[in-house]
């Protein structure tokens, strides 16, 4: 895309059509739209991680101790954010 955005803008001018391909090397821009994206489904996949540690521990098949340690969080702060899952 960024290639027809190119000839678009420096149709007439190869110079800076060539500069502007060496400059950028064929590297993906990234995009504001991309990036949320991908934050996005971040986000989702670490909450559907707790969600799963959360159920795991409602059916005594994991302890609060473990599920914390693979959520990388205190048990303190694991116990709240299942509390809060539960409302």
């Amino acid at each position: 895309m960024s290639g027809k955005v190119l000839e678009h803008i420096a149709g007439k001018y190869e110079a800076v059509r060539r500069g502007v391909k060496s400059v950028m090397g064929g590297k993906v821009l990234e995009y504001e739209a991309k990036t949320i994206l991908r934050e996005g489904r971040l986000e989702g996949r670490k909450e559907g991680r707790l969600e799963m540690l959360f159920d795991l521990v409602c059916g005594n098949l994991l302890s609060i101790a473990e599920a914390a340690a693979q959520a990388n969080l205190s048990e303190e702060l694991f116990r709240k954010k299942m509390q809060d899952y539960s409302k």
